[in-house]
This record gives C-alpha cells, sequence and structure tokens, in this order.
C-alpha cells in the first residue's frame, strides 16, 4: 500500500495594516510628522520627534521582523 505523502501547510504572517508599525523605546519626545519615505526603492514609515531625531520603520519578510532604524539629532539633519 502505497505511502500518503503531507505536506506542511507555509506560515501565514498575520499583518495587522489598521494598527501602525512599532516605534522604538530609544525616543520619548512628542512625534511632529509621520510619512511614508522610498530609500533605494524601499518603502519606510518615517516618523520625525520634537527632539530632531527621525525612525525609519519597514517590515523584514526574510527574518519575519520589524526593522526599526533609529537616527538621532545629528544623523537625522544630514537627511
Amino acid at each position: 500500500m502505497p505511502r500518503k505523502k503531507y505536506y506542511k501547510s507555509q506560515k501565514v504572517i498575520e499583518t495587522y495594516d489598521h494598527l501602525p508599525p512599532p516605534q522604538s523605546g530609544k525616543f520619548n519626545s512628542k512625534i511632529i510628522r509621520e510619512c511614508m519615505a522610498i530609500v533605494e526603492s524601499k518603502r519606510y514609515f518615517m516618523r520625525r520627534f520634537e527632539c530632531g531625531a527621525a525612525e525609519l520603520v519597514c517590515y523584514d519578510y526574510t527574518a519575519n521582523k520589524w526593522v526599526v532604524l533609529c537616527f538621532g539629532e545629528a544623523e537625522a539633519k544630514i537627511a
């Protein structure tokens, strides 16, 4: 009697499109601007803070994790 082949279903990534991307705990200042930014054909969610700092947030589908890039006041002025 031949054995049946069982295939594992692929993981389903749960996305919550109605929720904003997570925020790092590094900056406690008030958010003054949120918008989308495109850097080298990749879309990021950008936050600007009152203290002059900035964050770029995106979801990495390879690692299945959120990526948060934090820039202090000096680095954010260059951009």
